[in-house]
């Protein structure tokens, strides 16, 4: 049987306050030189480019305060780097770190949604993007995690700025867009009911049930789309029980990343994402042009999308393609699945990619202003 555990309901987890709109991480400076000045903090940003953004301003306040204080860890890392910084993590606000002292120093994680869950680490500061009440409390889970003490929860409301230079609302991920971002219902309503002051589990709960409340009559019909999403849940625990068999995909929807379309099952609503490979050079590698007639076969291709692989909106996809800031490898990487289907690559340049920022396909942006889609 398994038990509900209903001891620690009542007890303060973390005191909210609200700092107001926020385009850029200068905006609310006076916040965050707390960290600079040696107080741990974890940081969530709601997309990449926000996150970014805050890693790369940290870096230019102070030469005291180095790469070895800060982490960013975002969904844009190959697998390989995902490991590696999520050790970093654990090594900076990790349960060990913190049974070392009083706390483990000066220390900040920059996150987006891939660190609400996935990884032990706490701090009593944290400063967050409004999100879907679900997701902020996922968040402040990671406050004050290794004592009794309540955390500080800043919360800021990412906005950008218009064609007309106007600041607007910038819900992205938690809306749909049309020519223009749409708050989701989900996000909308916990902004409403959202209040400063102390927060319990119980509170949350609370507010978790109010905001996806089934009483609301647009929430009581499923969209189209959710309902074939769910059709194809069923039929993904109903043939695959057993055996997971080959996906019949075409080399063009992996190319370009395009799940449209597709009767796959997806946890999570997101654009169409596009593959790039990063860390990888024909001159370093195995798939080269040296007159090797071994076949690149579906287990190769597997294998190397964990190693390099990383993905991306489509929409920047096709932006950095038509610069020609991408490389499209025909002639050094052919993969032959079978069936006549051939997969070539597109690679990220080195000026592209690195361990620090992850993929960057415009290194000069800091926070977005008009863009239509970004992802965790």
């Amino acid at each position: 049987p398994i038990f509900e555990d209903l001891s620690d309901l009542t007890r303060v987890r973390c005191h909210i306050r609200f700092l107001g709109n926020n385009r850029e991480p200068a905006q609310i400076a006076e916040h965050l030189e707390r960290a600079l000045k040696g107080e741990p903090c974890i940081i969530y940003a709601n997309t990449v480019r926000r996150a970014q953004a805050y890693y790369r301003w940290f870096l230019r306040q102070s030469k005291e305060f180095t790469r070895e204080h800060v982490v960013l860890y975002h969904s844009r890392f190959t697998e390989p780097d995902k490991q590696a910084k999520e050790q970093e993590l654990l090594s900076r606000l990790g349960r060990d770190a913190w049974s070392r002292g009083a706390h483990p120093g000066p220390a900040v994680a920059i996150l987006t949604q891939i660190g609400e869950m996935s990884v032990n680490i706490s701090a009593d500061l944290m400063i967050s993007d409004i999100c879907p009440i679900d997701r902020l409390a996922q968040r402040a889970g990671r406050l004050a995690r290794f004592h009794n003490l309540g955390g500080e929860l800043l919360v800021v409301h990412p906005v950008s700025l218009n064609g007309e230079g106007r600041e607007v609302d910038y819900p992205a991920p938690y809306g749909i867009w049309r020519r223009g971002w749409i708050e989701g219902e989900g996000l909308k309503r916990t902004r409403q009911i959202l209040k400063e002051g102390d927060y319990s589990a119980q509170r949350f709960i609370d507010l978790v049930n109010k905001v996806y409340d089934e009483d609301y009559p647009d929430w009581v019909e499923p969209s189209p789309m959710t309902a074939r999403n769910v059709t194809a849940l069923r039929n993904a625990l109903a043939l695959n029980w057993l055996l997971l068999p080959a996906e019949a995909r075409t080399g063009s929807e992996v190319e370009e990343g395009d799940e449209e379309g597709t009767e796959r099952w997806k946890s999570r609503d997101v654009p169409p994402q596009a593959t790039l490979y990063a860390n990888w050079s024909p001159l370093q590698s195995q798939f080269d042009d040296s007159g090797d007639d071994e076949p690149r076969t579906r287990a190769m291709f597997t294998e190397f999308g964990l190693e390099h692989a990383v993905k991306c909106p489509m929409f920047e996809f096709k932006r950095a393609a038509a610069s020609g800031l991408l490389q499209r490898d025909r002639d050094c990487v052919i993969f032959d699945l079978g069936r006549g289907d051939k997969r070539t690559i597109w690679t990220v340049p080195q000026s592209c990619y690195d361990f620090e920022l992850g993929l960057h396909l415009d290194p000069g942006n800091t926070i977005p202003v008009t863009e239509e889609f970004d992802d965790d």
